[in-house]
């Protein structure tokens, strides 16, 4: 009787575990770039950085362009969200006026969770990381993608913004 239960036992965990699936960072653009192909559909339960791809972005990078100071800070976190857990990047940064010093946008002492700090990413099929962002410290509604890359020690970044949209009400 109790090799009966030890057996259901295991039977309950292998059939637990056999929906549930995970995958490498790599494979995740495989699911976004294919809308016929869901992270549910598969069972796909964790997105793991099993081959340290992320680390190379990791750090603080800083650079200039146009007269503007960035110092951008990328940090590898394991995130949770709606039964999903993944290894992802977190963007916080400084951005400044070069000249004259002054802050335009600064989101490093926010906490990770912040809606300002940008998570929503991912590495897609030509080695450039992906990532969501939405600047609203700058009372702008700035938000877009972003497409980061790194070669020899040296981060690439294109923006392409969205504009953001205003909702207006009459007051009566």
């Amino acid at each position: 009787m109790r090799d009966i239960f030890f057996i259901l036992f295991l039977s309950f965990i292998y059939c637990g575990c056999a929906t549930q699936s995970t995958i490498v960072v790599e494979k995740k653009h495989e699911y976004i770039d294919n809308p016929r192909k869901g992270l549910d559909d598969d069972g796909v339960t964790r997105i793991i950085d099993r081959n340290n791809v992320l680390n190379q972005y990791e750090g603080t990078w800083k650079g200039q362009l146009n007269g503007i100071s960035y110092n951008l800070f990328f940090k590898k976190i394991t995130k949770t969200y709606d039964g999903l857990t993944q290894d992802l990047l977190i963007l916080k940064y400084h951005i400044k006026n070069a000249q004259t010093n002054i802050t335009i946008d600064n989101t490093l002492n926010l906490p990770d969770d912040s809606v300002y700090v940008p998570w929503i990413g991912y590495l897609d099929d030509k080695d450039f990381y992906q990532l969501s962002f939405n600047g609203g410290q700058n009372k702008c509604g700035i938000s877009g993608r972003l497409f980061i890359s790194v070669l020899n020690n040296k981060m690439g970044i294109t923006m392409l913004q969205v504009p953001g949209f205003f909702t207006y009400s009459k007051q009566l």
